[in-house]
């Protein structure tokens, strides 16, 4: 189901503005499941600080031969930017909040060099889907400059 960007932003105990520096896929102890490890530096923390580099743990990857896919986790790639929104696994790991609603990419304008995140258009409560994967190809995207965003984000925490 879509969640907004305020219940993510209450629901989060940490929101990163950072950058992709490293992926590391793996199997787990057993051998059953592969999971994927992306190390981020912290451009800004907008809740719970965690230090100037951390690591976020998705289900699923790439080991040798062996491909584990899980449809609905967000995909991040070296180098990119992104604003994400994380909670606490018990595990103690720092996974993605709101699954793929939980990493939003940001892109600079190649004409004027500003940041812009692309947010979803949220959808009146009567069309809502609940059974679908909301990404940026199943849903409509609004470009929002990247400051914008994060004042929004501070709004919604009282800052």
């Amino acid at each position: 189901m879509q969640r907004s960007i305020e219940e993510m932003t209450l629901d989060a105990k940490t929101i990163i503005h950072g950058k992709c520096t490293q992926i590391h896929s793996s199997w787990d102890v057993n051998q059953e499941r592969i999971y994927t490890e992306i190390n981020v530096i912290a451009n800004e923390y907008l809740k719970g600080p965690q230090g100037t580099e951390i690591i976020i743990t998705i289900p699923g990857g790439q080991v040798g031969n062996y491909v584990y896919e899980v449809s609905d986790m967000p995909r991040f790639s070296e180098g990119e930017e992104f604003v994400a929104f994380l909670s606490e696994h018990s595990s103690g790991r720092n996974l993605v909040t709101g699954a793929v609603q939980g990493k939003l990419k940001i892109r600079k304008d190649p004409h004027t060099g500003a940041l812009h995140v692309k947010i979803p258009v949220e959808e009146p409560a009567s069309t809502k889907k609940s059974a679908m994967i909301f990404d940026e190809s199943t849903q409509e995207m609004e470009d929002v400059p990247l400051g914008e965003f994060l004042s929004e984000i501070k709004g919604y925490l009282g800052q």
